[in-house]
C-alpha cells in the first residue's frame, strides 16, 4: 500500500495513466477541475480554464482532448533535457510521430523543437542549472488532506533549488487574464505549479513549514529563431497561492468524487460540442456574459 492506502505505486511511466489521475491531483488537474481559473486569449490562441463537466466526462471516458502534438513536443524538448538515454527512447517510441514516411525528414514541429534544444546546449547558465545528477523526479504528498504528484524536471537538492522546464510559444508576448496584461507565466498559471511543487518537495526533503527550495523557470519558445530565459520565481508567492489552492480544493474533491454535480464553463471545447440551446438570450445578458457591460443590480 502507498500513503493513499491502494496497491498503486506511481512511477515516472505511469505518472500520466489514467489510474495515477483518478487518485492524484496535480497542478494540470488542479487547474483544469478549478472552476476559478479562467480561459484566457493568449498568443493568438484560447487557453481552457477550469470545467468541471469536461473533467468528469474525461474521468468517465466520455471525452478526450486532442493535443498530442503539444504534449509532443513539450516531451519532446523534456526527454532530451533527461539524457541520452531517454531521448533516444523517446524517439524509438514516437518515430512514426517525429519523422514523415520513410523517416528521412522530420515534421515542422520536431524541427523547431531541436531549434529550441540548440537554443538551450548552447546557454552555459541553462547548462550549470541542468547540471544535476538525478532528473525527472516523482514525489507525492498532501495538500490539505489531499493526495498531490509531482515530477520535478531538474531536482538539484543538495544545492538547494530545483527548475522546471517550459515551452511555449512566445516569452516575450503578453495577453489579458482576468482583466490585466500578464506574461506568459499568468496566461498559463504557472504559480499554482509552483506552489504545489514548492510544498510537496517540502515535504519529501522533511523541511520546516514555510521553508522552501529556490524555484527556477527556464523557458524557451517556438519562434523561428527561439527565445529564452531562466526566471527565478522567488518565494513570496507560494504562502498565499496554497491557501488560495486549499480554499478551493473541498469543492473540486466533492465533485470528482460524484458528490455535487458538475458546472460547465460554456467556453471549452467540450461546453461548445455539448451545449444545447433552449431557449434565446437577451442581447444584455449576452453582452454581460462578454464582460462588455456591468451587470445590472435590479
Amino acid at each position: 500500500m502507498n500513503e493513499v492506502g491502494t496497491p498503486f505505486i506511481l512511477t515516472k511511466e505511469n505518472y500520466f495513466s489514467p489510474e495515477a489521475q483518478r487518485i492524484y491531483l496535480g497542478s494540470s488537474s488542479f487547474k483544469a477541475w478549478d472552476m476559478m481559473n479562467n480561459g484566457t486569449e493568449a498568443f493568438g490562441n484560447f487557453i481552457e480554464g477550469g470545467c468541471e463537466a469536461r473533467e468528469m466526462a474525461i474521468r468517465k471516458g466520455l471525452w478526450t482532448v486532442d493535443d498530442k502534438e503539444v504534449f509532443m513536443v513539450g516531451h519532446y524538448v523534456h526527454a532530451w533535457s533527461e539524457g541520452p538515454e531517454a531521448f533516444k527512447q523517446f524517439v524509438n517510441d514516437n518515430y512514426g510521430d517525429i519523422y514523415k514516411s520513410g523517416g528521412k525528414a522530420m515534421y515542422a514541429p520536431f524541427i523547431r523543437a531541436d531549434a529550441m534544444i540548440e537554443t538551450l546546449k548552447k546557454s552555459e547558465l541553462v547548462t550549470m542549472l541542468r547540471n544535476t545528477p538525478q532528473k525527472e523526479t516523482v514525489m507525492t504528498g498532501f495538500i490539505a488532506g489531499v493526495p498531490f504528484k509531482i515530477m520535478v524536471d531538474i531536482p538539484n537538492f543538495e544545492k538547494g533549488y530545483w527548475a522546471d522546464l517550459k515551452t511555449t510559444a512566445s516569452i516575450r508576448k503578453t495577453s489579458y487574464k482576468d482583466g490585466m496584461r500578464v506574461s506568459f507565466i499568468g496566461s498559463y498559471d504557472y504559480k499554482y505549479q509552483f506552489a504545489i511543487y514548492s510544498e510537496i518537495i517540502r515535504q519529501n526533503l522533511g523541511l520546516p513549514e514555510g521553508e522552501y527550495l529556490d524555484p527556477y523557470l527556464i523557458a524557451v519558445d517556438k519562434q523561428e529563431v527561439p527565445d529564452h530565459e531562466v526566471i527565478y520565481m522567488g518565494k513570496d508567492f507560494i504562502g498565499y497561492t496554497l491557501e488560495t489552492i486549499k480554499s478551493r480544493l473541498p469543492r473540486i474533491v466533492a465533485v470528482r468524487n460524484g458528490e455535487v454535480e458538475p458546472i460547465r464553463c460554456g467556453k471549452c471545447e467540450y461546453c461548445r460540442s455539448t451545449k444545447v440551446l433552449k431557449k434565446p438570450i437577451s442581447l444584455l445578458d449576452f453582452e454581460e456574459s462578454l464582460g462588455l457591460r456591468m451587470p445590472s443590480n435590479e
